[in-house]
């Protein structure tokens, strides 16, 4: 039941009916509740009550200090990523498609602009 029903329309049978299913459900969820709660007593699982690695268990005498400031650097290929170019470069590869990735026909150098350097 997603809405209630107009209790002006319904019989002293139905209201009855409808109370006696609300009240089946309320208990259903008290039930639902108390072992929800139930869980939530219990301890957090570690490397020494369950099957999880020593690098997932929280450090107990070492409490938890700021992140640092440091950030690894982008990935090569995304804008600002990767090591910085040498200033001056004693060799330049120029690298150009031979065949196109659809269909492996042949790509013209003219057709293949510089994205980046």
């Amino acid at each position: 039941m997603d809405s209630l029903p107009d209790l002006t329309r319904l019989s002293e049978q139905e209201k009855e009916a409808l109370m006696a299913a609300l009240w089946a459900e309320v208990q259903r969820l008290r039930a639902c509740l108390a072992a929800f709660e139930a869980t939530q007593q219990e301890p957090g699982k570690d490397a020494h009550n369950a099957s999880v690695p020593p690098s997932r268990t929280p450090k107990t005498h070492v409490p938890p200090g700021p992140r640092t400031g440091t950030h690894r650097a982008a990935s090569v290929g995304r804008a600002g990523g990767g090591r910085p170019l040498h200033p001056a470069p004693d060799n330049v590869i120029i690298a150009k498609a031979k065949s196109g990735p659809h269909g492996g026909h042949g790509v013209q150098h003219a057709d293949q602009p510089r994205h980046a350097v």
